[in-house]
Parts: C-alpha cells; structure tokens; sequence
C-alpha cells in the first residue's frame, strides 16, 4: 500500500506543528477570562525564549520536564505486564469490563493519563501530545519496576500506545479505533466532535443525581450498548470527561499531532476497529498499511469503544493475539 502523500507531508511537518508556548498562551486566556489566574510573564517569556533561541528542541517548545508526578494506575493479576491506556476525557474505567479477564493471565496495569482520571496534570507549559504523555506513562513504569511489556490502548491510547512501540520494552501492540491518522478535514471534524462532547457532558454531571438516563444519553456517542455499563462506572465516566482538567489541551494537541514513525514498528500489532463507530473507521486502513506486522480484525456492529459492548468478544482476541505475541 503506497504511503499517502498526507502522511508523508504530515510526517516532515509534524515536529513543528504547535509550539507549547502556544498552548500555554490559550490556557492562560481561559483561565482569565474565567477569572482563575493571572499570566505568568516569566514562564511565557522562558517558552518564548526556548521556541526562539534552541531550534533543537523535537517540538519546539520547552526540555522534557523530568519531574513529572507519578500517575495513578490500576493494578491486578500477574503473568507478564499488560499497559491499557484509556481515550480522551476517560480513565482506566473505560477498561474495566475486560481488566477480570485480562489479569488471568497477565500482571495489568491500568493508566490514567497525565490530567484524566486520579493522576495530576503535566506541568503547563508542557504540550499534551502523544510524545510527552507516553514519556509520562514511561517514566510511571519505571517507577513500578516494570521491564518489557504489552501495551494496549483506545482512541488516544492508542497514540500513546503507539509511541510507546518506539521502545523496544514493548512486546506487543494492541489498537482499539486509533485516532492519530485523520486528513485535516477528518481531524477538524474529530476535534469538533470532542469540543461538543465535554459541553454535553459538562451540562450533564451536575443533574446526574435526578437524571442518571443522561449517562447512557452520553455514552451512547461511543458506545453501542451503554445501558451494559455499570452505572457506578458510567457515572465516573461522565464525570471524568465533564472534568478533566486536561481535556482541552490534549484535545488541542491532538488537532496536530500524528505519528511519524509507524514504518519502523516492528512488533506485532493487533487492530480491532467497531464497523458502527462514527469516529475513527476510516483511519484503521491507513494504520495496517503503515505497520509492517499489523493484523486487523472488524468487530460487526460495534462502536468507538467495544470494550463495554462486547467485552468476551474482545479480551477474547486481546488474550489470543497476546499468547502468541508471547511465545515470540
């Protein structure tokens, strides 16, 4: 499958898409408006002056800043290590009705992602993209003593997942609906979406309490069978997504960012992409001609998130992809 001409493009440019001082700036426009803070002259002139003077820097933007505080993980089972990383706005609740039959076999350790879930924000001048999100869950690993390892991701985990594969501590890859290789409109239209989906969930969290049907309401733009949910779980999803104080600026971040090394993956790589999902389907295509030892398989009439939808069907193949990934 030849490489498309906007990935070849987007791979060159990538690298200087948004500087973080860019993300900075906005945070701070929000917040002021709303009356939260004030601008911080010396750190916007700090980003500025990196963005000017050190050209060097991978995204143009401040040095990987090394004190980032540990994030907060899921933890059960034993066998080899098994990383799920969750999408935008959720947590590793989003992995909890496979996590029974995935820690049979494996020691899994699930993520929240630096500013969702339990786990603290990345400093603020730190753009949220795959690369620094990834060098976050690393560095959490290492913490943990963890050695080689599976990684599994949805949505934006699989981004994350994806730039985690540029280690060779990562055994394996397993990709539910990627983000990551939209064209520009695809992404505008991704990016939209979201924006759309934090204001509904927002305008829900508060009523929960007296209209606990919004939940389903809410999930149902991921899920195909989110009454299956349950409700303790759907209740912290939404609040996760009406909360999380880095959902903007991942979400903005997203908008640019792209992988630029999927050739050179040389473990194997599993995709399982829902044929109702609305979101991402287009893109699953694009990502199994770029991989080498990529497999795909469709999941009839599931949705962004399967996960909950049918979750024997897909600890099913997550388990048998990741025995014979084992044995490699």
């Amino acid at each position: 499958m030849p490489t498309p001409v906007y990935y070849r493009i987007s791979a060159t440019l990538a690298p200087h898409a948004i500087p973080e001082w860019g993300v900075y700036a906005w945070r701070v426009a929000r917040d002021t408006i709303q009356g939260r803070t004030s601008i911080d002259v010396d750190t916007l002139r700090a980003a500025l002056i990196a963005n000017t003077l050190n050209p060097s820097y991978r995204y143009f933007g401040l040095p990987m800043i090394t004190a980032v505080p540990r994030l907060h993980v899921h933890r059960t089972g034993a066998g080899e290590p098994l990383v799920l990383l969750h999408g935008l706005g959720e947590s590793h609740i989003g992995w909890r009705p496979v996590i029974d039959a995935l820690s049979k076999q494996h020691d899994v350790i699930a993520v929240d992602l630096p500013g969702f879930g339990r786990s603290p924000a990345l400093p603020g001048t730190v753009l949220p993209n795959a690369v620094k999100l990834a060098a976050a869950v690393e560095r959490t690993l290492d913490q943990l003593g963890i050695g080689a390892y599976h990684v599994a991701g949805y949505s934006l985990g699989v981004r994350v997942a994806i730039q985690l594969a540029d280690s060779d501590r990562v055994r394996s890859v397993i990709a539910i609906a990627p983000d990551g290789l939209g064209t520009p409109v695809e992404r505008l239209q991704g990016f939209i979406a979201m924006v759309a989906g934090r204001g509904v969930a927002m305008a829900l969290a508060p009523i929960d309490g007296w209209f606990p049907v919004g939940r389903a309401l809410f999930l149902a733009g991921t899920r195909s069978l989110p009454w299956q949910i349950d409700p303790a779980d759907a209740k912290q999803l939404l609040s996760d997504f009406a909360g999380s104080p880095a959902y903007e600026a991942t979400n903005w971040a997203s908008l640019f960012d792209m992988p630029t090394h999927l050739h050179t993956i040389t473990q194997p790589a599993l995709f399982l992409q829902g044929t109702a999902d609305p979101l991402m389907a287009p893109q699953i295509a694009r990502y199994v001609g770029l991989i080498p030892q990529a497999k795909l398989i469709y999941l009839p009439g599931l949705n962004h998130v399967p996960i909950s939808d049918d979750p024997r069907t897909v600890a099913h193949h997550m388990l048998t992809f990741l025995n014979q990934a084992g044995k490699r």
